[in-house]
């Protein structure tokens, strides 16, 4: 699998927002495998306190199996709160991601998937939320079969 894309961020004040467009192939030279998609996704962030974080996002992709004829519409939601213990490693977060996939073409095999996730997270630097959201790269990876919103497609039926 490659991804390649683009990305930019800013931010004023405890508002910020993310965007990322990017392009995925399965880089598979033959077979029933080979999928391609092309994607942009949008992430909003809004910092109650440094250490935590009120985020959503939503995206649009069109992906494909190459032996298919007709594409995938999908489109991405979700809505995430994120803390981290001040002068700690440790952090915590949930998330609500949503999908919605469509086949051109045809509405028989829409379908909607809701998932609800819960975690820990280790921080390796000392800053807090914010200052690494104005200052670091995010660096996340939206494309749709292997990306970080956590709903991804393996299986299309």
């Amino acid at each position: 699998m490659g991804t390649i894309g683009v990305e930019g961020q800013t931010g004023v004040g405890p508002f910020h927002v993310y965007g990322q467009a990017g392009y995925t192939d399965t880089l598979a030279w033959s077979g029933d495998d080979k999928l391609r998609a092309y994607y942009a996704h949008l992430e909003t962030r809004y910092f109650l306190e440094p250490n935590l974080m009120l985020s959503a996002d939503a995206g649009y992709s069109r992906a494909k199996e190459i032996y298919e004829d007709e594409p995938h519409d999908l489109w991405r939601w979700g809505l995430n709160l994120e803390w981290r213990a001040p002068s700690s490693w440790w952090g915590a977060f949930v998330s609500y991601q949503g999908v919605f996939d469509h086949e051109t073409g045809t509405s028989i095999d829409d379908f909607t998937n809701h998932s609800v996730f819960a975690g820990l997270t280790i921080h390796f630097d000392p800053g807090t939320l914010e200052s690494k959201s104005e200052s670091d790269a995010t660096l996340k990876n939206f494309n749709p079969f292997t990306g970080v919103n956590h709903v991804r497609m393996f299986d299309w039926n």
